[in-house]
């Protein structure tokens, strides 16, 4: 698979990302009491950081000149991790909100977004284990995905919570 047109790109992600995640953490910390208050954010701040470590993580194994099958295997294993915190995260605020008779479609828009932050890099994985030039669509889908939906989270980890 040839990811050197991609380069720029996944040097810009890796930069971005890492400082979305550090910003996340930073939003995190200010509200922690908060957060702390309502059962189901601890989980959702956690499903936040991870997926824009995936996405940090994915900008780095790219950017490392190897055969295409490890990249792959690297795509798998960090997006089966990832996908694993998000399980964990739904899990949580489903049991929580379910209690605290949150609508069930809210609870499901949550899982979704979860997986829409993590598979697009296990698909990547697969696709690039196999050389499959793909692959490099799903990466950058699974990047996207993971920012724009972190940053959602993270405006309800700092904002919303507020209210």
């Amino acid at each position: 698979m040839r990811l050197e047109s991609w380069h720029d790109f996944f040097v810009a992600s890796g930069g971005a990302t890492a400082a979305l995640a550090g910003l996340v953490v930073v939003a995190i910390s200010v509200n922690i009491e908060r957060i702390v208050k309502y059962k189901q954010l601890p989980a959702r701040a956690a499903a936040a950081v991870g997926a824009l470590v995936m996405a940090l993580v994915a900008s780095l194994i790219c950017l490392a000149v190897q055969p295409s099958l490890a990249l792959g295997l690297e795509l798998i294993g960090f997006g089966v991790l990832a996908w694993l915190v998000q399980v964990y995260a739904i899990r949580n605020i489903w049991r929580r909100d379910r209690e605290a008779g949150r609508p069930t479609y809210e609870v499901v828009a949550d899982l979704l977004r979860g997986q829409v932050q993590t598979l697009p890099f296990i698909v990547a994985g697969v696709l690039a284990s196999a050389d499959v030039q793909a692959a490099s669509y799903w990466i950058l889908a699974g990047i996207l995905a993971a920012i724009v939906l972190s940053m959602l989270d993270a405006w309800i980890l700092l904002v919303e919570i507020l209210r």
